[in-house]
């Protein structure tokens, strides 16, 4: 179905996953500790440990440091930094940045947040990747990580048209309000959100809040129609938009054209976004 309207548009500027069928994929077992070779952003490969314990991708300093000089990186993939909390129970501050391509095989995830640990630690393959596979597991006699082919939201309960075109109204009314308290509402307890993978309502608040402050002058405008697929998922609304971003206090400008991806799922008698994504085509800087 088609939806033709004219709405503002929030962005964030995070690019969509790659997605495919089933995968196996050989590790390396060494004292019961599996490792897989990861090509990073398509030009240099290096062997992470599997770590579902780990909350993020970590690459440590040195390898970091390493992925900048040979332009795998660049300084303008880092995003804010957090405090982390190492295995051995050690406390640093590590900074975070954007891994555009992570492909292991022939399974390749786009954008996906990663940490800088210290020179001393393991790269970790953790679940800022691990999450965006539908499903994976190990087969220990063999030594194969098997991936799972992509998995789809299923809403226990029909979801009318009339009801997501003013869902998709409402949601654009309140990005444009600015008001964090009630776009928050607008999510479901757990969100597949941009490149961020499975995260809460408050990571999502923090990071539009983020957003606004980076952004305080912000329009954008749907380009086209609104797409209503059924066939994969209940529900998934896509769209072209142009957006256009100021920060009267630095005078930064952005501006361009994204597609976008909204999920949603009914649980009784509200809609909420399980999943959030976007892929930017085009981006113009002044």
């Amino acid at each position: 179905m088609k939806i033709s309207k004219f709405f503002l548009f929030l962005f964030t500027g995070i690019c969509l996953a790659a997605t495919c069928e089933a995968a196996e994929i050989q590790l390396i077992e060494d004292r019961g500790v599996y490792s897989v070779p990861v090509k990073i952003n398509g030009i240099l490969t290096l062997s992470f440990i599997l770590d579902s314990g780990a909350s993020e991708v970590l690459v440590p300093s040195d390898v970091v440091s390493t992925l900048l000089r040979s332009g795998t990186i660049l300084e303008s993939d880092f995003l804010p930094g957090d405090d982390y909390t190492l295995a051995d129970g050690s406390l640093f501050h590590g900074y975070r940045f954007l891994l555009r391509h992570l492909q292991i095989g022939d399974y390749a995830v786009d954008d996906v947040v990663a940490v800088v640990s210290p020179a001393t630690g393991s790269l970790l393959l953790g679940q800022s990747f691990l999450k965006r596979l539908a499903s994976w597991s190990i087969d220990n006699k063999r030594n194969v990580l098997i991936i799972g082919a992509t998995a789809y939201y299923h809403s226990p309960i029909p979801i009318a048209d009339s009801e997501i075109t003013e869902f998709i109204e409402r949601y654009f009314v309140l990005l444009n309000s600015g008001n964090l308290v009630d776009i928050i509402q607008l999510y479901a307890d757990k969100v597949d959100y941009f490149a961020a993978g499975t995260v809460s309502r408050e990571f999502i608040f923090r990071d539009k809040k983020r957003f606004y402050e980076r952004w305080p002058d912000i329009e954008y405008l749907l380009s086209g129609d609104v797409d209503i697929d059924r066939r994969d998922c209940p529900v998934s609304a896509s769209f072209l938009l142009n957006f256009r971003a100021h920060n009267p206090g630095t005078d930064d400008n952005v501006s361009g054209i994204a597609k976008n991806i909204l999920t949603l799922e009914k649980t009784k008698d509200e809609l909420k976004i399980v999943s959030e994504k976007q892929m930017i085509l085009k981006r113009y800087d002044r």
